[in-house]
């Protein structure tokens, strides 16, 4: 009955991880959306023609001027949202799991070792201890 509540309660936490990623993604989006408005629009063009002008005179590093007219987070999470939020899904679900099964093997008490007297490494151990103790008591 314990390890099957306890297995209950590492799959609600499990369920619960997944919900908050999965949460974390959707704020995530729509703070990353909602930040875009006339002025952002402005200021990456801003700096594509900036990027553009410096490439035009001599630099020691070349740029390339980034072909896409809006900033790559904003296009990151308006057309690509689906592969970020499974990707960011699964890598942390995989983390959950790595830990909770730390965490379980930490916990558990099953890592006691009995020691039986017939075993041979203890019976020859002790044969030795015998005959090293016999030696130095002269017999």
């Amino acid at each position: 009955m314990y390890r099957r509540r306890n297995r209950i309660a590492w799959i609600l936490a499990a369920i619960g991880w997944i919900g908050m990623s999965v949460a974390l993604m959707l704020v995530l989006r729509s703070n990353v959306i909602g930040s875009f408005d006339e002025d952002a629009a402005e200021q990456w063009q801003a700096w594509r023609d900036h990027v553009e002008q410096e490439q035009q005179e001599r630099v020691p590093v070349k740029r390339r001027v980034p072909p896409s007219e809006l900033p790559p987070a904003y296009v990151l999470m308006q057309d690509y949202f689906g592969v970020c939020l499974v990707a960011g899904t699964v890598f942390s679900f995989l983390l959950f799991a790595v830990f909770s099964f730390l965490i379980m093997g930490v916990l558990s008490d099953s890592t006691s070792i009995d020691y039986l007297e017939d075993d041979p490494l203890t019976t020859e151990t002790s044969h030795a201890a015998r005959t090293q103790q016999e030696i130095a008591n002269g017999g």
